[in-house]
């Protein structure tokens, strides 16, 4: 329990002001119930009004928290006369209703008071507002035999969603709660991997951890069942991440940074196989399995996000260097020759075919960056613009043999004919035709410095000015028969 407000006595046994907000005590549970509420002393007119204000202001707490617990006392001996289950649970929701409202407004008007923080210490307050909330949950030692009835309700009862959040509230809150805390705190001084993957799963297994409430519920033990497993799950996650840490931090991360600094100085091909098996085992790391923020009110959540950036740096510098060698050098040199040689024999087919196989590679799937500060991965982007040049030539000069040649001069001269006729809906149709080709649905650079992006330009161009002149044509036709 937190440190309740009393006088220190002067030489003479006269109050002469607070202790030291860590020498406050609020009175136990027990001393309440014993009606031992005499432990502060009575104010003396000579102290001063906000010492004064804060003493008077104290009592009325502990004589509310008396109250609290007076009604928690009564509402807890009505639900132990209670034999049938169905009720039993229904009973725990107005339990769990009048029990938070009384605390809530308890809580409430402590934290309005702007002298107490002042007085008291904020540390204090804090903890005293904790053992006041920790009054809604059932004590082990003293309602014990509630407890176990409860454990023991019937499957068909827990099949109730509420009533799960009630039990899960009664049985994992509180005192439970806090040995919770306690357990990882003293885990993660030790720096104890196994005790930390073991809290992991314990809290994991709790039954909180197996509802999901709802936050806006109108049913109040739902909605304190949800913050409940909130903190539940907060424990779990410094308790994960601190695990993770452990494991995969300090010596292991630089063992691997070793082994992809020595993978990458080799530059051998036989290495390929080795800094491929590098990004597999990085990337079945657990802390590549989970997803920590960075701005998290967690300082084990912060220090693992910053931990997988590290990995995910390593990762991406040993990917590159695996696909320089794999893509690289003589498999670049392999698919220029390729695309020269399909160009010079005028193979639509296998140009088609070679934009297919570039677009498949393994660099054309990433995206480096040119300012990067890891070499690998400014190479990566210098090899992956020359795959991308090869890829324009390759489909440019492909759109070229299917939209140019005979094919433009075969519309020249039905755009011609259907001119020469003022056949309206043949001059609709070749718009239509000509707007459908491949040429058509391409941006081309009109800068371009690759010949085959110049003259599909130049295509295009020709195509559009087709289509510009069937229209003007078009408009001359509306005109005529306007007149008519």
């Amino acid at each position: 329990m937190s440190n309740a407000y009393r006088m220190v006595p002067g030489p003479r046994g006269e109050p002469t002001g607070p202790k030291k907000p860590e020498e406050i005590r609020l009175p136990t549970e027990e001393e309440l119930k014993r009606g031992l509420l005499d432990t502060i002393a009575e104010p003396k007119n000579t102290l001063p009004f906000s010492e004064f204000a804060v003493v008077k202001f104290m009592q009325g707490i502990k004589a509310k928290l008396s109250e609290i617990l007076e009604r928690k006392a009564g509402l807890l001996a009505e639900l132990e006369e209670i034999t049938d289950y169905e009720t039993l649970l229904q009973s725990l929701d107005s339990y769990f209703t009048k029990m938070t409202e009384a605390i809530n407004n308890l809580v409430s008007e402590i934290e309005k008071n702007e002298q107490i923080p002042q007085m008291l210490g904020v540390e204090a307050v804090e903890e005293l507002i904790e053992d006041i909330k920790n009054l809604l949950y059932l004590d082990p030692k003293k309602d014990g035999d509630l407890i176990n009835r409860l454990q023991s309700l019937p499957e068909i009862y827990l099949k109730n969603h509420i009533g799960r959040c009630q039990l899960a509230l009664i049985l994992e809150g509180g005192n439970n709660l806090e040995k919770f805390r306690e357990r990882v705190q003293t885990a993660i001084k030790r720096n104890n991997y196994e005790e930390l993957t073991g809290l992991v799963r314990e809290i994991s297994a709790l039954k909180i951890m197996q509802v999901y409430p709802s936050s806006s519920s109108p049913i109040l033990s739902e909605r304190e069942a949800y913050k409940l497993k909130a903190k539940y799950d907060k424990l779990r996650r410094i308790a994960n991440y601190q695990a993770i840490l452990i494991s995969e931090g300090g010596n292991n991360l630089e063992k691997f940074r070793e082994r992809v600094q020595t993978a990458i100085k080799r530059d051998e091909r036989d290495n390929y196989e080795e800094l491929t098996g590098l990004i597999q085992e990085i990337s079945a790391l657990e802390i590549m399995q989970v997803h920590p923020f960075s701005s998290s009110p967690l300082p084990q959540e912060i220090e693992a996000y910053e931990l997988k950036a590290e990995y995910d740096k390593l990762r991406r510098i040993a990917n590159y260097q695996a696909i320089l060698i794999s893509e690289g050098g003589n498999n670049l040199e392999k698919f220029r020759e390729r695309v020269q040689t399909a160009i010079e024999s005028n193979n639509y087919e296998e140009l088609k075919g070679l934009v297919e196989k570039i677009l498949a590679l393994k660099i054309m799937l990433f995206y480096p960056s040119s300012s990067s500060s890891f070499l690998p991965e400014r190479e990566a982007y210098e090899l992956k613009a020359e795959y991308d040049e090869l890829k324009f030539i390759a489909y440019y000069q492909a759109v070229l043999i299917l939209d140019g040649g005979k094919k433009l001069e075969q519309f020249r001269e039905r755009v011609q004919a259907a001119l020469g006729s003022n056949n309206y809906k043949e001059l609709e149709g070749l718009i239509q035709e000509i707007s459908a080709l491949e040429i058509m649905q391409v941006y081309i650079n009109p800068s371009s410095s690759l010949p085959p992006e110049e003259k599909a330009y130049k295509l295009k161009t020709e195509y559009q000015r087709m289509i510009e002149m069937i229209k003007e044509a078009q408009k001359e036709l509306r005109k005529l028969r306007s007149s008519t």
